[in-house]
């Protein structure tokens, strides 16, 4: 477990109030203190906790971030209020759910999904049962 809060999302993680899952362009949403909620929030929680944050090299264009949401797997952590990492502000995190070794973080903020992301590597694969 990564002990430094500028390499991890865990703090950030305990303000999460939703949690989107979108499948293949359908959209379900479960709310703190749903079972499904708990679960997910479990199985995240676990995998962020062995990730490290690094530069990203990804930027995110609304549309078509927007657009990929029609096909794959992939989940949306909703915050209960502005989220601040590395000097990017963001009031939710959007990623492909895919069996990888690393993450781009979507920052969505002010309804958009534009701008620099974070990124989250991991030393071993980690997939999400979604």
């Amino acid at each position: 477990m990564i002990n430094d809060d500028s390499l991890t999302l865990l703090p950030e993680l305990e303000n999460v109030c939703s949690i989107e899952i979108f499948k293949g362009g359908l959209r379900k949403e479960y709310g703190k203190g749903d079972a499904e909620f708990d679960r997910l929030f479990s199985s995240i929680h676990s995998i962020f906790s062995t990730g490290r944050l690094a530069p990203a090299f990804c930027v995110s264009l609304h549309d078509d971030t927007v657009e990929q949401l029609n096909s794959g797997n992939w989940i949306k952590l909703n915050f209960s209020n502005i989220q601040t990492k590395n000097d990017l502000p963001f009031n939710c995190l959007l990623f492909r759910a895919d069996k990888t070794y690393g993450l781009n973080l979507i920052r969505g903020y002010n309804n958009r999904f534009d701008g620099r992301c974070l990124y989250m590597d991991f030393s071993l694969p980690i997939e999400f049962d979604i």
